[in-house]
């Protein structure tokens, strides 16, 4: 698969996460040097079911650890194709359950395009979307949790 962002988890060396097409990936490092692949351990995080909209074939773009030990991620991207809704997605506990993060803003066909963690709850995220001439525009946007 063709991976898109890496990210580091919690300043540590020898933890990454990776986008990839259709899915979110952990790698550890079994040695701590990335010397070879044999010393990779790879854990998947989430990965596409298919047709299921809520599990959508997305690009992963953007990845925002929001806890220092990577359990907690905010992730997303965009499908191939027109996107009906915002692929903007969620784990609390390392990917064992994944959720859709709803949004109040009434996009066309939406684009997750970068994430950037502020603190564990205050995320900058750059959507791109089409206007109504078919033009496609970035804004940044804050997504702060209770």
């Amino acid at each position: 698969r063709r991976i898109t962002p890496i990210v580091p988890v919690g300043g540590r060396d020898d933890r990454i996460l990776v986008g990839v097409e259709g899915g979110l990936l952990e790698l550890t490092s079994t040695d701590g040097r990335w010397s070879s692949r044999d010393a990779v351990d790879a854990r998947v995080i989430y990965r596409s079911d298919g047709d299921d909209p809520q599990r959508p074939y997305a690009y992963m773009r953007a990845i925002a650890p929001l806890r220092g030990d990577g359990r907690h991620v905010l992730f997303g991207g965009t499908v191939n194709g027109p996107n009906d809704v915002l692929s903007l997605f969620e784990t609390t506990n390392g990917g064992l359950t994944v959720r859709r993060v709803p949004t109040p803003m009434g996009f066309i066909d939406p684009r997750v395009e970068q994430a950037l963690a502020l603190a564990a709850d205050d995320v900058l995220l750059v959507i791109s979307d089409v206007d109504a001439a078919d033009r496609r525009t970035s804004a940044v946007y804050r997504l702060r949790r209770p």
